[in-house]
């Protein structure tokens, strides 16, 4: 991904309450081609009373209680008129914006933040002049061949229609309609015929999910403003969609294959949530994705400001309590990072490719996200989907996958808990592919940690033969860095297998701070507290359980976390079982304070599961952690 990346819609539009239709196939008269029409009730009327003329939130004198009834602030208010400011005054004096070299793509994400905030093009202010002018140039850059591309990538094709389409979608303003139709061709054409997905260049026989997201974004804001949508190009979108997704019920996405990944899965998930509009399922594959983006929740520290838009469009879309604790982390993190000038700087390697205005449309757009809705969403408000908890909108019956807290206390009773929530489901860290959800201590040690397979080394006992091709976490050679996921967890059951060479030393450390001890101590009569299956500086193990060198052991560990009451710990951590190849090494073990060598040496109401990898030699696998029951 080297270029503008996805998904930076919003929208304008109050929830109806009027039932949707179903929609209808009829033949096209003119190609004879069977095509999927949108009943009256479903499609946005371009200027009507779903767009800006009739909701009430979109007025300058919006309510500030409405406002926090949704998840928004006084503060986001003002962050997001600041970004505008800001945006207002760089804007070139024939009406676009660049930073880089997408002039398109960047006017088009310019224009998506003013319709966030409520901006008409007729508006006679500063944010209106700017939108209007904005809108014109972009009017300008469509031939009659509808290629707006001007030797770029489809981003520029697909942002660039996306913000012309949701414009004459909330106007009505028919000068914008000959240009979504040329545009949207376009992109249809662009579809490649084999897969259904899209590339940099039209017809391309590769294909990326980070591409094709906009697109998808594209053509269902094309639709809803009252284009028309084969079948075929519809159906041919849905299956490229299973080609790149994965897990029991298709619903985690990668950017090129299955492999998941958790931005990749917020873009998935958003273009289902666009592609059901029709139906109006919520089914297990959305319920799957929320659940997989619940162990990614926001962080400052990974400085994607693109993976945090599209987590925060299809998360709020799906409502419930993975949008709140969503929320909760995303919306400080803006504020906390928004400059004095209204810019948000651009941060990590996909931003910094295209800079500060990229990046403070990612931000505005996302805190944009509380009430405003473009018409490509239209529909999925219609059927009174969103906020409320799915369990209540259901029309098919299907159950959604509940999210229980696995710490004593839930976040209503104390937000400062952060994200320990699990699926109801065994969760397993490890994707058995890459390192997608790990981070490593110490950025500057050597790094030995692959994937693959393990085995004994003939020639020498104290190391492995590491092949490829294997579904392994192997640290190779030892003495380079501890290994951490970065989902957070409280109390819960971690169950890991571990194989060592002759003499290695490792541990596993619960929330990152609690060690149980991985070594080498087969056959040994004498056990300390550094041997294997030892808590680490708090007991040694009842029993030697350890197996010979090169075989694989398991460990079962049931972990209760420390409990606060604000920033004072009122309990002590403690591992209420350690099994180790089904025998019973500890039982009740208080935990009065961390182990030497966490991730930071503080206690506190979850953190990460951690491997030690410093010391030598270790592989581990069937990594999985579950609710404590």
């Amino acid at each position: 991904m080297k270029t503008l990346i996805p998904f930076l819609v919003i929208a304008s539009f109050v929830t109806p309450t009027q039932a949707a239709a179903p929609a209808k196939k009829s033949n096209d008269p003119k190609t004879g081609r069977q095509t999927l029409r949108i009943p009256t009730a479903n499609r946005h009327k371009p200027g009507s009373q779903y767009g800006i003329k009739k909701n009430p939130l979109r007025g300058v004198n919006r309510s500030e209680g409405v406002m926090e009834e949704l998840g928004g602030s006084a503060k986001t208010e003002a962050a997001v008129k600041k970004a505008l400011d800001w945006l207002t005054k760089k804007q070139k004096d024939d009406g676009h914006w660049e930073e880089t070299s997408s002039k398109v793509a960047h006017t088009g994400l310019a224009i998506l933040c003013y319709m966030s905030y409520g901006v008409k093009p007729t508006d006679k202010t500063p944010y209106g002049e700017a939108l209007s002018k904005g809108l014109k140039w972009l009017k300008g850059q469509v031939p009659e061949s509808g290629n707006m591309r001007d030797g770029g990538k489809m981003y520029d094709q697909a942002i660039g229609t996306l913000a012309l389409g949701e414009a004459y979608g909330i106007t009505g303003n028919q000068e914008l309609s000959l240009p979504v139709d040329r545009a949207t061709k376009l992109l249809v054409k662009a579809q490649n015929s084999q897969n259904g997905g899209w590339r940099y260049t039209p017809n391309s026989t590769d294909n990326d999910l980070s591409v094709s997201g906009w697109v998808i974004m594209a053509l269902r804001s094309a639709e809803m403003a009252g284009k028309r949508l084969s079948d075929d190009t519809v159906n041919k979108t849905k299956r490229y969609l299973d080609t790149v997704s994965a897990g029991k019920h298709k619903g985690k996405y990668g950017y090129k294959s299955p492999a998941p990944k958790y931005c990749m899965t917020s873009v998935g998930m958003y273009c289902q949530q666009l592609l059901t509009v029709r139906r109006a399922v919520i089914d297990e594959r959305q319920n799957e994705s929320a659940a997989y983006l619940n162990l990614h929740l926001p962080d400052k520290k990974q400085k994607n400001y693109y993976y945090w838009y599209y987590g925060t469009l299809c998360l709020n879309l799906h409502g419930g309590e993975v949008w709140q604790k969503w929320n909760e982390k995303m919306k400080p993190i803006f504020l906390e990072k928004q400059q004095a000038d209204g810019s948000w700087k651009a941060e990590g390697s996909r931003a910094k490719k295209e800079g500060t205005h990229v990046t403070t449309c990612w931000a505005t757009l996302s805190l944009s996200v509380y009430y405003r809705y473009l018409p490509m969403l239209n529909g999925y408000r219609r059927m009174g989907l969103g906020r409320k908890p799915l369990a209540r909108v259901n029309p098919e019956g299907v159950k959604r996958i509940n999210l229980p807290q696995i710490g004593v206390r839930t976040l209503e009773e104390d937000p400062t808990l952060g994200p320990f929530a699990l699926p109801a489901e065994p969760v397993k860290p490890f994707n058995r592919k890459d390192l997608d959800g790990w981070k490593q201590k110490g950025p500057t040690a050597k790094s030995h940690l692959t994937v693959g397979t393990a085995k004994l080394d003939p020639g020498n006992p104290r190391g492995f033969i590491v092949t490829k091709g294997g579904h392994e976490l192997i640290n190779a050679k030892g003495g380079g860095f501890d290994f951490y996921t970065e989902a957070v967890f409280g109390d819960a059951v971690f169950e890991v297998e571990v194989m060592v060479p002759k003499g290695s030393n490792s541990g596993i450390y619960l929330m990152g701070e609690y060690e149980v001890q991985i070594l080498d101590s087969y056959g040994r009569k004498k056990l300390g507290g550094g041997d294997m299956g030892a808590i680490y500086g708090a007991a040694p193990p009842r029993v030697n359980a350890c197996k010979k060198p090169g075989e694989w052991q398991k460990y079962e560990i049931h972990f209760r976390a420390p409990r606060f009451e604000g920033n004072k710990k009122t309990a002590n951590a403690r591992l209420l079982k350690v099994i180790l190849n089904g025998q019973l090494l500890h039982e009740n073990v208080e935990m009065k304070k961390a182990t030497l060598g966490g991730v930071d040496g503080k206690e506190k109401a979850v953190g990460p599961l951690m491997f030690q990898g410093t010391h030598g030699p270790v592989a581990y696998r069937n990594i999985v952690i579950k609710p404590l029951k």
